[in-house]
């Protein structure tokens, strides 16, 4: 563990210019270019092309969903050197962290593999690069739900469908990446969702 002392609210914006340094220093050490992203574009390319679907048809592409069979099934099969990623298309709060949180900890520790969890779409320009550029060693969660489509100004349609169409845009690209991904809708709050599936792969996951 690296402690950074800083003195005041300044210190915040040296930090910022330290780790985007530290990034292009990394890019070059690791022989890539930290400043090409092009699976980035791929989701919004895609995430465009979802939203061109609703302007036109006032629908989202439609996508299979999977279950928690299918879960468990892919879990049963992971290979040594792979790692699990929860992506979650849920509001970020506390409550909804430590839930998702929860069912990432069961599943590593009966699993045995590494696990992440990440927010969409902020993601996206994260670890979302690696999930599409990287080894085919992710197994990829996910995780959506419905909520009020909030208006956004100027546009024709609102928060919570650019929300979902952004997370079939990256559910299409990591699809033709040929990644293995799984698209689990939840049903009701995200809280109570999440301790239904904590449950459910509480009882099949060995």
């Amino acid at each position: 563990v690296a402690r950074l002392a800083r003195e005041d609210a300044y210190d915040l914006g040296a930090e910022f210019v330290r780790w985007e340094v530290a990034t292009a220093a990394a890019g070059i050490v690791l022989g890539l270019n930290p400043f090409d992203e092009p699976n980035v574009a791929q989701a919004k390319e895609a995430t465009n092309s979802a939203l061109a679907r609703f302007l036109e048809t006032g629908r989202l592409p439609e996508w299979p969903t999977d279950s928690v069979d299918n879960l468990v099934r892919v879990l049963s099969e992971a290979r040594p050197g792979d790692y699990l990623a929860l992506l979650a298309y849920l509001t970020p709060e506390p409550e909804t962290t430590a839930a998702l949180q929860s069912v990432r900890a069961l599943l590593r520790d009966r699993t045995r593999l590494a696990t992440t969890v990440g927010y969409g779409p902020r993601y996206l320009h994260s670890t979302g690069q690696l999930h599409k550029g990287g080894p085919p060693t992710p197994i990829l969660v996910i995780v959506t739900t419905n909520h009020e489509d909030l208006p956004i100004p100027g546009e024709r349609y609102g928060f919570a469908t650019l929300e979902m169409a952004q997370a079939l845009g990256d559910l299409a690209t990591l699809r033709a990446a040929q990644r293995r991904v799984l698209w689990l809708p939840l049903d009701g709050a995200p809280v109570d969702a999440l301790a239904r599936l904590r449950a459910a792969l509480e009882r099949q996951v060995r």
